[in-house]
This record gives C-alpha cells, structure tokens and sequence, in this order.
C-alpha cells in the first residue's frame, strides 16, 4: 500500500494553561509597581517560593528582589541561538503542528542547521526530508533498515543499518562508511567532541568509531543490560554517555566508555538532549528535566513519545508511537 507522502497543517492552541504564565509575569510587575504595599499570601508552584507579609517591609522588598531576580533569570535568553526552554514554557502559550502521519515503521530522525528533518523508515529502506515548510520528499533509498541516525560535525548524516554504517552527504549521496565489525546496530550518536558511538543490540555491546575506518568496542560490560538499553543513546559533550531502559524506567550513564551506573530510575517517557546541555524527559504532556523530574511542563497535547529531538530554535519535535511526526512550539 502507497503510504502518504503529504502532510496535515495545523496548530491548535491550548490556552487554559498557557494563559496563566504571561498573567503571573505582569502580576508580578504590578506588585513591583505598587512598592510591595500590600502583599497576597499564595505559593507560586513554578518557582516554588511563598508570599507573605512580614511586617517587616524593608524585610519583604529584599525577599521580593530575589523572588524578581529569579523571575528575570527565566527571561528569554540566546544560548547559541536557542531560546531558554525555561523562558519559552514560561513566556507563552504553546501550539502543536502535525508534521507527518502515517510513517512506514520509523525508527528516529535527526533535524539539521536548517531545521530540516530527516526521517528513517526502517521497512521502506528510505530516509524521507520533511521540509521546514511542511513538504514531505523521499530523499534517499536504497539503505536496508535504517534505524538511529545522527548528524556529525561535518553536516553529514550517519545511519546505523544493522551490520553496516551509512554516511550522507547533504546533497543526498549516500556511501558505505562502516561494513565490518557491526551486527545489530540500532542507534547511533555523534558527541560534542566529534567522536561517533554506535549501539549494538546483538552483542550488547557499544562500539567507537575510528577515524581510519572500523569501530571499536569500548570497554564497559553491558551484557547484563535489557534490549531497551541499546534502541536510544544520548552523548554529551564531554563524551558522557546514556542509555535508557524503558521498560524499567531507568536511565543509566556511562563514564570513561567504563564504568555503569544508574543516574535516574523511576523515569518514564524517553530522554533528549535539549539546549544548554541539559537532559530532558518527554513524555505523555509534559516535560521535565532529568535532574528535577517532579517539576513538570505541560505540553499542549498528549502522545506517546518515540524519539523526542529539540530543534535550532528550541522547539521539540516527537516521533509518537502511532508513526506520527508532531512539533510543538512556544509563542512569545
């Protein structure tokens, strides 16, 4: 069956929860405004801090100060072009675009400079470019069950396939770069230091890629590890490396490619690299950060998260279960 090649625009804004966090910034201006006359006991659950009345009202204006100085650190900040997430979700109301549906067994999808994607489907042996106005192309065939890709320093896109490794060139000329050493490749990421890492679901193990050709196989032991642990691989600048376990909701890191250890259990949704090098969970209407779980961002609609992959100008696009490509995007 021909599978659709086009697209569904458009965006429907959720504002009951939206609404309230530009309200909540002016509110907080007319309180500076007044000269901290009269204060309203509340608890702000964004920043998590109480307002009372004191007595005291040199007392109270320092307490303002620092409550306003924390407001204003959530400001709209540039960080290599990308807004603060913090600043985004805070700032305004949020929007969600259908980008694609009905994929053919997607596996992942990599966003370029350009905010272009680049979509795997594994069973068509095709990566499809999904425009940043909306138009849907197949882009390169040819490629046996494509599954996890990643962009390297150069602007080329690797594909781990299996037993085999692709490199793509921008202009779409796709070339063998790895056909030995690899088994069951499902994921592939390339760090900030330009170093290439690989997962092998087949030998449980994760491979370094060599810059004269070939892989190598790092040293951590990762036979004891579920098959969850090699479908989604993060890798941070300083060539830290995560794999997570959905199905016991854990998220594990890998330090010096040696030794294992549990950074977060009890993690639902999957995890991605946001700005900042920050490690975000994303899961059914929300977000949240890794390192602060239990505060959570409301997202303005609900799917269950595959791959999730923030863009150049902080939006966050998901890969949902149902094969769909959704982007959501913050409205200052």
């Amino acid at each position: 069956m021909q599978k659709r090649r086009d697209t569904m625009q458009y965006k429907q804004v959720y504002t009951s929860d939206a609404a309230a966090r530009p309200m909540r910034a002016r509110y907080n201006r007319w309180l500076q405004l007044c000269g901290y006359g009269v204060l309203f006991l509340g608890v702000c659950s964004v920043f998590g801090l109480t307002l009372y009345y004191s007595g005291n009202l040199e007392a109270d204006r320092q307490y303002l100060d620092a409550w306003a100085s924390r407001v204003q650190s959530a400001a709209p900040q540039s960080h290599g072009g990308v807004l603060s997430l913090e600043a985004l979700v805070l700032s305004g109301e949020s929007s969600a675009e259908y980008l694609a549906e009905d994929l053919d067994n997607p596996k992942d999808f990599i966003i370029d400079r350009q905010d272009f994607l680049y979509v795997s489907e594994y069973d068509q042996g095709s990566i499809l470019l999904i425009r940043e106005t909306g138009s849907i192309q197949t882009w390169v065939e040819g490629i046996a069950h494509p599954a996890g890709m990643t962009i390297d320093q150069n602007g080329d896109i690797i594909v781990a396939a299996i037993d085999r490794a692709y490199r793509i060139q921008p202009d779409g000329t796709a070339t063998i770069m790895i056909d030995k050493g690899l088994f069951g490749v499902r994921d592939v990421y390339s760090s900030g230091s330009g170093k290439i890492f690989f997962t092998d679901l087949d030998k449980k193990t994760m491979y370094e890629a060599l810059p004269a050709g070939g892989v190598k196989a790092m040293v951590a032991d990762l036979q004891g590890l579920s098959d969850d642990c090699f479908r989604l691989l993060l890798v941070t600048k300083n060539d830290t490396i995560y794999l997570q376990d959905r199905t016991a909701q854990t998220v594990l890191g890998i330090q010096n490619q040696q030794e294992v250890t549990i950074v977060a259990e009890g993690i639902a949704g999957v995890i991605t690299l946001g700005p900042e090098e920050q490690i975000w969970i994303v899961d059914r209407g929300y977000m949240a950060r890794l390192s602060e779980p239990e505060v959570r961002y409301p997202l303005p609609i609900a799917v269950e998260p595959q791959v999730a992959k923030f863009d150049s100008q902080g939006r966050l696009v998901i890969l949902t279960a149902e094969q769909d490509i959704v982007r959501i995007q913050w409205e200052l």
